[in-house]
């Protein structure tokens, strides 16, 4: 970790926005490996702390249990990414709001359950909007994190309404391309928050144009 601190620069040139003047491969080659190293730094950091805590007796959940690039949704990713904080986050936001309660078939119109799965999945989006504005005002009271929290709500849209509509597939072609368009999501979602912020991200994709 301290190797890839020292030789790789990619902290400064987002911060300074030398990311702006890559074109489209090297960017996302940038932010690709910004992204691994964002999760490698807090995988060394949450392991040595809950090291600690075993030492000490105390049992408490494993942030980061997969692998990052072993992720084929958003939704697996942040599961497993800061473990302990999801469940607090499902057990007292999401699922008082309502939550993803699984839809009921009902002896209705054809036309009527499809409005009603719509309506689940407008509601299951808000009630995701509100836990990742939660944990954006957790983090700072920025606007920058405020837009990063209502982005990450949204890269959930696919997914849920593939669930809602019990949309599946076990061709491994298809599941591949859906992780990539996860990893995709996550890489730009960390952008936006962490990286380059709102006006770098403006900045870099006005290059990909």
């Amino acid at each position: 970790m301290e190797l890839l601190l020292h030789f790789l620069y990619l902290f400064a040139i987002t911060k300074y926005n030398y990311s702006s003047h890559l074109d489209l491969f090297e960017s996302v080659a940038l932010f690709q490996f910004w992204l691994t190293l964002f999760v490698l730094k807090f995988l060394v950091i949450w392991r040595f702390f809950r090291l600690w805590c075993i030492i000490d007796g105390v049992q408490v959940p494993e942030n980061i249990n997969r692998c990052l690039y072993n992720n084929y949704t958003v939704q697996g990713f942040w599961r497993g990414w800061h473990r302990s904080f999801n469940r607090w986050c499902v057990r007292y936001i999401f699922i008082p709001m309502g939550g993803s309660r699984s839809y009921k078939k009902k002896s209705t119109k054809t036309a009527n359950s499809v409005i009603d799965k719509w309506k689940l999945v407008l509601r299951r989006l808000v009630n995701t909007l509100i836990v990742f504005t939660f944990v954006a005002f957790w983090h700072d009271r920025t606007l920058q994190l405020l837009t990063w929290g209502c982005y990450s709500a949204i890269t959930f849209l696919p997914e849920i309404i593939c669930s809602t509509f019990h949309i599946q597939s076990n061709n491994r072609y298809l599941r591949g391309i859906a992780g990539i368009f996860a990893i995709y999501m996550l890489m730009s979602a960390n952008m936006l928050g962490y990286a380059t912020g709102i006006e770098g991200t403006t900045k870099v994709m006005t290059n990909f144009f």
